[in-house]
């Protein structure tokens, strides 16, 4: 099931979540999206085209920000459990991540210490969250 969410007014960013996989595309770089034979094509202004499959497709977003991990190994991950309210995260050692409130507060810096840590969530409330780690944004609803 393909998810499309509008997350902002002010829109400048086209975010796809596909295969476990984030790309995100500067809006004013774009000169078409279609869809033909099972697959969105996205089309830049200088013509190269990037198709996804719809089948392997997640989620779509336009956003004010870009989002996803971005290229990472797939030995490396960040993950939110919602039961256990922690993020996981895998990889990323000698990294700095930053958790802000969607009003762009800071609320924690943390530097990964371990090759595989735990971040606990459950003491904040209920709410979207902006995640950056190595560079990138993902967003996390808690």
């Amino acid at each position: 099931m393909l998810t499309i969410a509008c997350m902002a007014d002010n829109l400048q960013y086209l975010n796809i979540a596909y295969s476990g996989k984030t790309k995100s595309y500067a809006i004013n770089s774009l000169k078409k999206l279609t869809f033909s034979d099972g697959n969105m094509n996205v089309t830049s202004s200088s013509n190269a085209t990037d198709s996804y499959a719809l089948t392997t497709m997640e989620t779509m977003a336009f956003s004010s920000q870009p989002t996803g991990i971005g290229n990472i190994s797939k030995d490396e991950g960040i993950y939110y459990n919602s039961s256990s309210q922690c993020i996981y995260v895998k990889g990323c050692i000698n990294k700095e991540m930053q958790i802000y409130a969607i009003t762009g507060q800071m609320l924690n810096k943390t530097d990964i210490a371990s090759n595989d840590a735990t971040i606990d969530l459950s003491k904040l409330s209920q709410g979207l969250y902006i995640i950056n780690i190595k560079g990138k944004t993902i967003k996390i609803r808690k």
